[in-house]
């Protein structure tokens, strides 16, 4: 999986970023950031619980 994201990057771009909470902590995005740590991130600043990340990674994983 990882070598694959890292071959899309490549060849097609960076389409969707690495999205953080507000502590640096990830909602979405681990694999991409494995398949390059620069890839690019934004930060959430409104999630910094736990349940807010949670819920955001739900939300994130059924778009």
């Amino acid at each position: 999986m990882i070598i694959g994201l890292r071959f899309s990057g490549e060849r097609v771009g960076q389409l969707y970023p690495v999205l953080l909470d507000k502590h640096g902590n990830v909602v979405d995005g681990l694999h991409r950031l494995k398949a390059d740590p620069n890839w690019p991130k934004i930060r959430l600043g409104s999630i910094g619980s736990d349940e807010q990340r949670l819920v955001a990674r739900l939300i994130v994983k059924r778009l």
